[in-house]
C-alpha cells in the first residue's frame, strides 16, 4: 500500500485528475486510486474481504453468489444511467469503479478456479457454449458502443455496459482455461514458466507505467512530432515498459542489497 499512496500522490501532483479539482477528490484519488490505479483501490478491499470471508467451501460458494449479484447491479446500474441521465454516467469510470462490487465477480471467480481442479476440468464440455457467449455478447457490447458515442459523441461509460458483462466473464475463463490446458500440455512451458518469473515485476510496472508514459509522450513531443501515429504508439508502449522493468528491478536490487547489510 505505501508504494499506492505514493504514485496516487505523483499521479496526482502531474495531473492525472485534472488541475484545480476539488480538496475531497484529491482525497479521495489519493486513498482508492489516483488515473488508472483505480483497481488497485478495489483489489486491497476485495483482497480485506477474502481475508475476512474464511476460506471455508460454503463461505466460497456464498461469496461467488454474492459477488455475481454485486456485479451485475453495478453493471445494471451503470447502464441504465448512461440511457437515463447521458454524460453523468461517467461517474461510474471516474469515481465509483474504485469500489469492488464492480470487480467483485473476477476476484471470484479466479478464487473458484484457483481452487478447484474439478471446476475448470468441467469447463470441457462447456468451451463451446462460453465460445458463443463471448462472441454474441462482444458483437452486443460493440453495438452498445457504437450507439452511445453517436448519442454523446463519446462513451460515459466503456467498460461497464451490460451488453459486454457476459463477454467480459466467458472471455476471462476461457482466456484462463487456455493458459491451463497449455501449461498441462507442456507446449510453451518455458514461455509460462519465464511469464511466472516475471510477475513480481507486475506491480511496480503497473504503479509507474502512466508516469513514464507522460514522460517518453513529452520527449516525443518535444523532438519535433505533433502525435503519436499508429505505428508509434506500441513503440511507445514498449519504451515505458522497458523503463519501468528496469527501474523496478534496480530499485529491488538496492532494497536487496541495504537488507543484507542491515
Amino acid at each position: 500500500m505505501p508504494p499506492f499512496f505514493a504514485w496516487n500522490a505523483i499521479l496526482l501532483a502531474g495531473g492525472v485528475a485534472g488541475r484545480g479539482i476539488p480538496a475531497w477528490d484529491v482525497a479521495f484519488f489519493l486513498l482508492l486510486g489516483a488515473g488508472p490505479l483505480y483497481y488497485v483501490g478495489a483489489l486491497a478491499q476485495l483482497l480485506a474481504l477474502f481475508a475476512l470471508l474464511g476460506k471455508t467451501a460454503r463461505a466460497g460458494r456464498l461469496a461467488l453468489a454474492g459477488s455475481v449479484a454485486l456485479s451485475a447491479g453495478f453493471y445494471v446500474a451503470a447502464d441504465l444511467t448512461t440511457w437515463t441521465a447521458g454524460v453523468r454516467a461517467d461517474l461510474f469510470e471516474t469515481h465509483l469503479n474504485r469500489f469492488f462490487p464492480a470487480w467483485s465477480v473476477f476476484f471470484a471467480l479466479g478464487v473458484v478456479l484457483g481452487r478447484s481442479e474439478r471446476a475448470f476440468a468441467s469447463l470441457e464440455k462447456r468451451r463451446g457454449a462460453l465460445a458463443a457467449v463471448a462472441a454474441i455478447s462482444f458483437a452486443a457490447y460493440l453495438a452498445e458502443l457504437h450507439i452511445s458515442e453517436e448519442l454523446f459523441g463519446f462513451h460515459p461509460i466503456r467498460q461497464f455496459f451490460v451488453a459486454g458483462f457476459p463477454f467480459q466473464i466467458a472471455g476471462t475463463i476461457l482466456f484462463l482455461d487456455g493458459l491451463r490446458r497449455l501449461d498441462l500440455s507442456g507446449r510453451a512451458r518455458k514461455v509460462l514458466v519465464a511469464l511466472a518469473a516475471a510477475a513480481p515485476d507486475t506491480f511496480g510496472i503497473y504503479l509507474s507505467h502512466v508516469s513514464a508514459q507522460t514522460v517518453l509522450f513529452a520527449l516525443w513531443i518535444a523532438a519535433g512530432h505533433d502525435t503519436a501515429s499508429w505505428w508509434e504508439v506500441p513503440l511507445l508502449a514498449v519504451a515505458s515498459w522497458a523503463v519501468c522493468q528496469s527501474a523496478v528491478r534496480i530499485a529491488r536490487c538496492v532494497s536487496q542489497a541495504r537488507r543484507s547489510q542491515a
